[in-house]
């Protein structure tokens, strides 16, 4: 772990304030353009990343502008929770000659602080300690950010610069963010944000039975939730990539900077300067994204995800940002939803998980809380007659476990599991429908040997058909 600020590591832990986490990922030897002797057999079409150290600086500038030159009007301020601590964990690229590389962060009087690498065990022990300091006061703002491989399974995985370390089980290094973000839920009373800039591409390498990867703490049900203002901004929509130039900080990591100096914002409400909430600061990256999808070819294309419960002032300027809000945006954390989940009909026959994924989505709006019986209702009529079918299915072992996945709450892990099997039954159709049109093309080739030329025609259209299904 890291300290790039405050200097000296003294951090306090006592008065509200903002805590950053900032990794940056580029270096990976055991995928391709790393360490041959180290690289695994199926890189997973995965390589070494120029962009994520130099974004991950630009980022961490960012957060710690106004406290490295006092005078800057570019950084990060909230005199609600001022910038507390900054730690950074960064992976520079492999290199050929097999030396370590390390990081350095450069501040602007000349002064260099060198960074530990963004092993997995590195990433896992200064998460708790950033969490420990975000959760040490209940006013208190925590900030993560990953910029490096991301990838899509039975959930979202972030990288570390150790994936594939675990010969056997490559994903057993990866990160689940997903649940980690949840479980953050459960320990952390004030605002949350994580900013995810990592592709998001299916690898079903990771739905593979045993291969479960973990996240950096565990969801506990049974703990009450605590914190009601959180923000997930990922880079791009699952199954699709994030861009970046070569040796420059990322689209995504570009955008959010540029929101985050108030690129759309609104009056403060205490009346002095201006203010981004978190639906301004995602509504924000996302405009900037598609201004510029508009100038570049669809292939390098990319479009933010947003998930959001409430929105709260996050960072606070005195210039007038380039897009005004016409009202104050913030909106006030739905802290009773549990309350009324607890009390609505039918509610406690639902598994934990089911009950969580409905309270999430009314806590971010997607269902209206009027609508919570009804939801209630829906899925306890979904989970029933998913069970009355399993007799049925073609593949049981499968549907199980998608049935204990959506009764845990794991629609993404669910869907992920369906999208494979379909991916499968397809290859093995167009395989099926390829051999049909040979075995149709040879009967009706001994049909006509026969001279029953009807039949033969009839064989030979069998054929055709079979044909067109598997090219098509």
């Amino acid at each position: 772990m890291t300290t790039v600020f405050p200097p000296g590591s003294d951090v306090d832990t006592v008065s509200p304030g903002t805590h950053v986490l900032i990794i940056g990922v580029g270096g990976y030897p055991h995928l391709r353009g790393g360490d041959p002797e180290r690289r695994l057999d199926d890189t997973f079409g995965l390589k070494q990343l120029s962009s994520p150290p130099v974004s991950a600086q630009a980022v961490a500038e960012w957060f710690l502008g106004r406290h490295a030159k006092p005078d800057a009007q570019h950084g990060y301020y909230n005199p609600k929770a001022p910038a507390a601590s900054l730690e950074m964990l960064v992976s520079p690229p492999w290199v050929p000659s097999g030396n370590a590389q390390r990081y350095a962060f450069p501040f602007p009087e000349g002064r260099y602080v060198g960074v530990d690498g963004a092993s997995r065990e590195n990433i896992a022990s200064c998460y708790v300690t950033w969490l420990q300091r975000v959760k040490a006061n209940p006013q208190n703002v925590g900030v993560l950010y990953f910029c490096g491989h991301g990838v899509t399974g039975l959930n979202d995985y972030l990288l570390p610069e150790d994936f594939g370390h675990t010969r056997g089980n490559p994903w057993h290094d990866a990160i689940d963010i997903g649940t980690t973000a949840r479980a953050a839920r459960r320990s952390v009373a004030g605002a949350l944000y994580f900013f995810i800039d990592a592709c998001r591409e299916m690898k079903y390498g990771s739905v593979e039975p045993g291969a479960l990867p973990q996240a950096l703490e565990p969801v506990k049900i049974k703990r009450p939730v605590l914190c009601f203002s959180r923000l997930m901004l990922w880079a791009t929509g699952e199954g699709s990539m994030a861009h970046a130039a070569e040796g420059k900080p990322s689209r995504f990591s570009a955008a959010l900077i540029q929101a985050l100096s108030g690129y759309y914002g609104e009056p403060a409400p205490e009346g002095a300067g201006w203010v981004v909430t978190s639906s301004e600061l995602a509504k924000g990256v996302e405009q900037i994204v598609e201004q510029e999808n508009r100038e570049l070819a669809a292939h390098l294309h990319q479009h933010i995800e947003v998930e959001r419960i409430a929105s709260q002032p996050f960072h606070y300027e005195t210039r007038r940002p380039k897009k005004v809000g016409q009202t104050l945006s913030a909106e006030a954390a739905l802290t009773h939803v549990r309350d009324v989940l607890v009390a609505t009909p039918g509610a406690a026959m639902l598994p934990p998980g089911v009950q969580e994924v409905i309270a999430e989505s009314v806590e971010s709006g997607r269902i209206p809380l009027e609508n919570i019986q009804q939801e209630v209702g829906r899925w306890s009529r979904d989970l029933s007659d998913w069970q009355e079918r399993l007799a049925t299915e073609h593949d049981r072992e499968a549907a199980e476990r998608a049935l204990e996945l959506v009764a845990a709450g794991k629609l993404d892990e669910a869907g992920a599991l369906y999208d494979h099997l379909i991916e499968a039954a397809e290859a093995r159709a167009v395989s099926e429908h390829a051999r049909l049109a040979s075995y149709y093309s040879k009967r009706a080739n001994v049909l006509a040997l026969q001279g029953k030329w009807q039949d033969s025609f009839r064989a030979l259209e069998n054929a055709l058909a079979n044909a067109e299904n598997a090219f098509t």
